[in-house]
């Protein structure tokens, strides 16, 4: 039968792609790019390095014998270490350069020497970086620049679509401000220059209900859209609106609820105004949990809980509440937050891990929260933590370019549903906890790059 004839030349059996297919350009957790046209004697025939790669990857695991022999065979044939411009600093990728008296940006020319096979250590390399690096390369600030900061006086919010002119070039406040993020240290000249030319132009004070003059009454009731909430979750509700204080908008929503919530306190909630605080001072962490009454509960919750019993201020009922919560609930915002998946000057993920944290089980989000809030990062604490717990909570998570420029907009399919490839790499990656180097993140990066 004709079948039987070319059953074993034409089929094969699929891998269980559960487990690790053979990468042929991959020796540990490193990749390397592959010189596919290059032409090579395969299973009886001749092959290109990207044919023999994609037959490994349909039906070899990665660790097979079959896949160690043919990386063995293959690998200094098909596989290099490209040229790296910036070894280890960040590609600006739009930035124009002249080089070899054509003009084009570093993104394209980091491409280039792929498709060029330029390899790492190789005389043109070196020439390259020796002219590209400056203009290329750049490394993230210790101390990132915020264009609405100052080191006394938050300056306020991004006006986002303005344009401005700086240093010879217009732009909007938003990508300015993302570009001295990433670029700039706070000490720095040019932090300061623009910070003291735009700031007028760029930042803005979000609208406050009370105005500057007025205090929130947090359990104050009010109604906004016909649904009540206490004035404290309504400016919530309104701090996304990006209304701008001294606006007719913000002039109208102070009119509207300036009696409800910054009048004084409400006669419908007696005594309101002089509640138990149990963190009149410092950062509030509502979400924090204690357990009160042998009842588990969320900071926030006790904190109605001790009004609705009426427990008030410079009260003993009072006091014993803030000896017995204080330390759970409220905290001093460090100045330099303690970020537990970092390290050096390089960020990972969190997983959604349990583990064991000063003798008691809870999860990586959990601490990374903590030591965000409460740590700084010169802390003991902030290093010792980091250490015992960066392995089980930290992650480099799949970037499907890696050293490349992600088109944000650009739309793929992947498994069946429609997204752009800003949402596939931030949420669906972050969602899955892919893992750079993982087999999964192997099959997006080819499936998408």
């Amino acid at each position: 039968l004709p079948q039987d004839a070319f059953e074993e030349t034409c089929c094969y059996e699929a891998i269980d792609y559960s487990i690790p297919a053979c990468s042929l350009c991959k020796r540990g957790e490193a990749w390397y790019d592959m010189n596919g046209d290059v032409d090579v004697y395969f299973q009886g025939s001749n092959r290109t390095c990207t044919e023999v790669s994609n037959s490994l990857f349909r039906k070899a695991e990665e660790d097979s014998g079959f896949c160690a022999a043919a990386k063995a065979e293959y690998f200094p044939s098909c596989c290099f270490e490209k040229c790296d411009l910036c070894q280890g600093s960040q590609l600006d990728a739009n930035v124009e350069v002249a080089y070899k008296g054509a003009a084009a940006t570093c993104l394209e020319l980091g491409l280039r020497f792929v498709a060029d096979i330029v390899m790492e250590g190789s005389e043109e390399c070196n020439a390259a970086r020796e002219i590209l690096f400056e203009p290329c390369c750049f490394s993230n600030p210790t101390d990132p620049c915020v264009l609405c900061q100052s080191n006394t006086v938050d300056q306020g919010d991004i006006r986002d679509d303005v344009g401005v002119s700086f240093y010879g070039s217009t732009t909007s406040c938003f990508d300015l401000n993302s570009f001295l993020v990433s670029r700039e240290e706070q000490v720095g000249f040019m932090c300061q220059a623009a910070k003291a030319e735009l700031q007028e132009d760029c930042c803005f004070q979000e609208c406050s209900i009370c105005g500057s003059g007025g205090n929130l009454y947090w359990d104050n009731p009010t109604t906004f859209n016909g649904i009540s909430f206490a004035c404290g979750e309504l400016t919530w509700v309104l701090s996304g609106s990006r209304v701008e204080e001294g606006s007719e908008e913000c002039i109208q929503m102070q009119s509207t609820y300036y009696d409800d919530c910054c009048s004084g306190p409400s006669a419908l909630i007696p005594d309101a105004g002089n509640k138990c605080e149990i963190c009149p001072s410092v950062g509030k962490d509502w979400y924090a949990q204690v357990i009160h009454l042998g009842k588990p509960m969320t900071c926030l919750e006790l904190d109605s809980v001790l009004l609705q019993k009426g427990v008030f201020d410079v009260s003993a009922e009072c006091e014993q509440a803030v000896q017995d919560y204080s330390n759970q609930c409220c905290y001093i915002p460090p100045k330099k937050p303690c970020n537990l998946c970092q390290s050096g000057k390089q960020s990972y993920s969190v997983l959604d891990q349990t583990v064991t944290y000063n003798g008691a089980e809870t999860n990586c989000y959990g601490i990374y929260n903590y030591l965000w809030t409460r740590l700084e990062t010169e802390d003991d604490a902030c290093l010792v933590t980091q250490n015992d717990l960066q392995p089980q909570c930290c992650y480099s998570k799949c970037s499907i370019c890696q050293d490349y420029q992600l088109d944000q907009d650009k739309l793929v399919v992947h498994e069946g549903a429609t997204m752009a490839c800003s949402e596939l790499e931030n949420s669906f990656m972050g969602l899955n906890q892919i893992m750079q180097g993982s087999e999964q993140c192997a099959r997006i990066q080819q499936e998408h790059w």
